[in-house]
């Protein structure tokens, strides 16, 4: 670790993309450039979180922001070093260096784990969040709304920075030379992390799943629409497949799902795989962005048995 100002610490982190494209040393610019606005986004607020001792949202002041920069590429794999300068004052030292090293790392493994429970409640992740913060020291917020939305930022971070796992790469590891420990991510992390955070027993129960789609085409009038999942999970979710929209708003003007097709945006919504009842294969999906429950024309369809796509 290098002393670049007098006043700030200098800490290299090295994220290497290994497998697939990444290993001839190339890797897709959309997805490179998503991952490392990832984990630069990750890298700030969990940086502001640490320094100001406190949950919260709250910016640093610009002049204690982290400046990061990529650094110099390598081959075999697809390396990338960013050169995170802290501009702290007095607080420069290797200690904290290796404590902020600690406390990224125990937020991830942390935050991984706390999603892979489906039935967690929005308390419980707030709970688990505040009770890490306690382990290193650091003050809790007294609006749980905004140690919520801390929660959301840096789920969205993660998300976007595992883009590249099973696509140009079937694996990530980032280490510091402020520790000898190293992350790894592999397909199943990038699984749990691009998952949905809370997931209703209920509708758990009904076989939904909570998923990003986007439209390729849609018909109003029947409600059927050809989709794509933007982070597909198994093989029935991968390239262009047949849906069926289940919400009497597709009929209305200037729906969800038209303003989003003619965005060309993703929409959150619940899916849930329909069967031939002749062979039990995979025939479409019904989804829906408006939760399921007993008296919606999503659950209505499916009293006794599977629907037939058409």
């Amino acid at each position: 670790m290098e002393n670049k100002e007098a006043d700030s610490f200098s800490e290299n982190i090295r994220i290497c993309y290994v497998g697939l494209r990444a290993d001839t040393g190339a890797i897709n610019v959309e997805e490179l450039l998503l991952s490392l606005t990832g984990w630069k986004d990750f890298w700030q607020v969990s940086t502001s979180v640490f320094l100001q001792r406190k949950l919260t949202l709250r910016p640093l002041p610009p002049e204690r922001r982290p400046r990061i920069y990529v650094g110099t590429f390598t081959r075999g794999s697809f390396d990338v070093f960013l050169n995170v300068i802290l501009p702290v004052g007095l607080m420069v030292s290797y200690d904290l260096a290796k404590n902020l090293w600690n406390w990224r790392r125990n937020l991830l493994s942390r935050h991984i784990d706390t999603k892979k429970s489906l039935t967690i409640t929005e308390e419980e992740i707030v709970g688990a969040l505040e009770k890490l913060a306690r382990a290193h020291e650091l003050s809790i917020a007294d609006d749980k709304a905004e140690t919520w939305r801390l929660i959301e930022r840096i789920d969205e971070s993660l998300q976007n920075a595992v883009d590249p796992i099973g696509c140009s790469a079937t694996k990530l590891t980032i280490s510091s030379d402020a520790s000898k420990d190293t992350v790894s991510l592999e397909i199943r992390e990038k699984q749990i992390l691009q998952s949905a955070f809370v997931v209703d027993p209920a509708a758990l129960s009904q076989g939904f799943q909570e998923a990003k789609v986007k439209f390729i085409r849609i018909n109003t009038d029947t409600g059927n629409a050809l989709i794509t999942f933007k982070n597909p999970i198994g093989l029935h979710q991968y390239r262009h497949v047949y849906s069926v929209i289940k919400d009497p708003a597709i009929k209305q003007p200037r729906n969800v799902y038209t303003r989003a097709h003619y965005e060309d945006s993703p929409l959150k919504v619940w899916a849930r795989m329909v069967r031939r009842r002749k062979d039990n294969a995979f025939a479409s999906w019904e989804i829906t962005a408006i939760f399921p429950k007993e008296d919606t024309p999503l659950l209505d369809s499916m009293q006794g048995g599977p629907t037939r796509a058409t």
